[in-house]
């Protein structure tokens, strides 16, 4: 799992390997690049059979609650059977090309699908001190636990 919705930063790139079932993020925090590798994870996804169309394709709803309490509602094409989707919630039978995270707090959703892409620029981030997860995760809880002792102010930007 990445950050939580709001705390990745703007500089922050997500590189999936659906053939070896890795995740690789270069994402900041702070002043400080870092390099994340993580096994991908399967998703506790409830498929259902209802559907409807999204940029001409026909898609199907599946469902789950995360682990952060968030509700997930993401309509994916199994036309494109590439298990991929935003951020890092995937591992459907088809491309997501619509994600609801809480009833519509947040939404992404496809504007055009591309069949053609430079094979060069698809490859992993490799800029950052190389940490875990759960490293990363420590490194942000101490941010925000001095943030509430009235450490240094820090602002947070929200993009999807």
């Amino acid at each position: 799992m990445g950050p939580p919705p709001g705390m990745g930063s703007q500089n922050r790139i997500l590189f999936i390997n659906y053939n070896n079932q890795l995740i690789t993020e270069q994402t900041e925090l702070g002043e400080k690049t870092y390099l994340i590798k993580d096994t991908l994870h399967q998703q506790p996804w409830k498929l259902t059979d209802e559907t409807k169309q999204i940029l001409n394709y026909t898609c199907k709803k599946a469902t789950m609650t995360n682990a952060n309490g968030q509700n997930l509602v993401a309509w994916y094409t199994e036309a494109i059977t590439l298990p991929a989707g935003p951020e890092s919630f995937n591992g459907l039978p088809g491309l997501v090309l619509q994600l609801d995270i809480n009833d519509g707090e947040l939404l992404y959703t496809a504007q055009e699908i591309s069949k053609e892409a430079d094979k060069k620029a698809l490859k992993a981030p490799s800029k950052g001190k190389a940490i875990t997860r759960a490293e990363y995760k420590e490194k942000i809880d101490e941010m925000f636990k001095n943030r509430g002792q009235g450490g240094g102010g820090r602002t947070i930007l929200i993009a999807p």
